[in-house]
């Protein structure tokens, strides 16, 4: 760290660049440092959002966690994406090539470090949930797991897994004492950005898509997959449902509803809105823009060629509902929307952190110094399967059993796909897959969803749209780290560029 005057002629701040792990200890040195004078809470709504004693350690966990990673840890993709990157004046490499697996260990003792926060004796920070009541769907009755049925945070029982998660991100509860939230603030451009949401008949502009891939990656409500789905809970791409359910509490599964999005698990009825799917819109008084049905289907007034504005549809046929509080509407009489917090990091992220840092320390343990005491990692299942069953028990999900970790390349990728629908539109799953060296082949995919060009009768099924916008898509190697502007490296000629540019 070195404090610059501001007055001087340009060659004075010409000079090379840090490498990558010096800015990582300077980072956390930082955060650490801070976490000594911030206050422990903010209770205030007035003062919410700003960042908190527990918000400053949960960055060097989230940082930490990064450092730990493949991109950055001398893993397959350090080398393939970093391996001629090195600074100019010495020919050291900006990024680490050789593999370190304490970098694990430390990750895991800076999320444990956070798990173990508390305040008058009791835990600072806990997974948000909603009790249960009569609307509450049942627990699947097929599942292996021994402690299922017992109360959460032990099981799964005793809350409703539908508005635990989603009554997190539609303002339904107070965001100022949720106590997931580690660090969250208030926007109104939360709550704005749900028009692209919104259907067309209620003022909306249909545009928030979600893909096929992440609508395939959601789970049954018994916790199998699509592929794998038993015969109590079928998954099934024929057919429509003949009657309408309340599923939970304000939620509504309608008639004619594909047998795709039907025994999905509870993450997913908060998150997606698909075609046939039931939107409230309780605030308007106009029964003309309330209590919708809402279709994608080409023809249909939401659909590519039924919208006034031509953009105006999805893409994929799929749009986020995961910030829709049943109250909002954008058209009608007293239409209004409830104010929404962003999360910036929550609890879950910190478990599922901790999980992956132990799944990844194999063969030995390491020893971690954290607030001056000594902690020994290793790769404890039970530790694992604690943190990772928390977040499955929120969302109604049978946990992984000592079975299911064994293998810890298989853990990772069930890790990876929690990642994915837990933190769907979190602004997680961009920085995930570049730092677990999985960018080029997962952005390369095709981007499928339904066929929005098509009618009612040949609307389900899956197909890459032709729309510019999924087109046009760039997927290159040196998009992991953006260009410094040329203006800038003109100025200074011991300044390395990134990578590629």
């Amino acid at each position: 760290d070195e404090i610059l005057n501001n007055n001087e002629d340009i060659t004075y701040y010409d000079r090379s660049r840090d490498i990558y792990d010096d800015c990582v200890e300077y980072i956390c040195s930082e955060f650490e440092e801070s976490s000594l004078y911030l206050p422990a809470k903010v209770n205030s709504v007035l003062e919410y959002g700003r960042p908190t004693k527990g918000a400053a350690l949960a960055l060097v966990a989230r940082v930490r966690l990064i450092h730990a990673s493949d991109l950055f840890n001398g893993g397959r993709s350090a080398r393939t994406y970093f391996g001629s990157w090195t600074r100019k004046t010495d020919g050291k490499h900006y990024i680490q090539q050789t593999y370190d697996p304490k970098r694990w260990a430390v990750a895991a003792a800076a999320a444990k470090r956070v798990m173990e926060l508390q305040q008058d004796g009791l835990p600072m920070y806990r997974l948000h949930t909603v009790e249960a009541d009569e609307k509450t769907r049942p627990l699947p009755i097929n599942v292996n797991d021994p402690d299922f049925h017992k109360p959460f945070p032990e099981g799964a029982a005793g809350i409703d897994p539908f508005h635990s998660y989603l009554d997190m991100f539609n303002g339904e509860t107070v965001m100022n004492i949720n106590p997931e939230f580690i660090w969250a603030r208030s926007s109104s451009q939360v709550t704005n950005y749900t028009k692209h949401s919104f259907p067309v008949a209620n003022g909306g502009w249909n545009g928030m898509c979600v893909t096929q891939k992440v609508v395939d990656a959601y789970e049954m409500v018994d916790g199998r997959t699509i592929n794998t789905a038993s015969d109590e809970y079928p998954y099934d791409e024929t057919g429509f449902t003949n009657e309408r359910k309340e599923l939970y509490r304000e939620y509504y599964l309608n008639t004619n509803v594909y047998n795709m999005y039907v025994n999905r698990e509870a993450r997913f009825y908060a998150s997606v809105g698909f075609s046939e799917g039931f939107w409230l819109m309780g605030s308007t008084s106009d029964n003309t823009q309330k209590n919708l049905t809402v279709t994608y289907y080409n023809d249909s007034p939401n659909g590519k060629s039924g919208a006034p504005n031509p953009d105006d549809h999805p893409i994929t046929g799929y749009v986020l509902r995961k910030y829709v509080n049943p109250i909002d509407a954008w058209a009608g009489t007293a239409a209004r929307r409830i104010d929404k917090p962003f999360p910036i990091i929550r609890y879950a992220e910190i478990l599922l952190s901790y999980a992956e840092a132990l799944n990844q320390i194999e063969g030995e343990s390491f020893t971690v110094e954290v607030d001056g005491q000594s902690q020994t990692f290793t790769r404890d299942i039970s530790e694992i399967k604690k943190a990772i069953n928390q977040v499955r028990y929120r969302a109604g999900l049978p946990g992984m059993q000592d079975a299911d970790l064994a293998d810890a390349t298989a853990v990772m990728n069930r890790i990876k796909k929690e990642r994915m629908v837990e933190f769907l539109y979190e602004n997680r799953r961009y920085f995930d897959v570049r730092r677990w060296g999985d960018y080029e082949a997962s952005e390369s995919e095709p981007i499928k969803g339904m066929n929005t060009a098509g009618t009612r009768d040949t609307y389900y099924q899956r197909v890459v749209p032709t729309s510019y916008r999924i087109t046009n898509r760039v997927v290159n190697r040196k998009m992991i780290f953006l260009p410094i502007p040329k203006a800038e490296m003109l100025r200074l000629p011991s300044f390395d560029q990134n990578p590629g540019w």
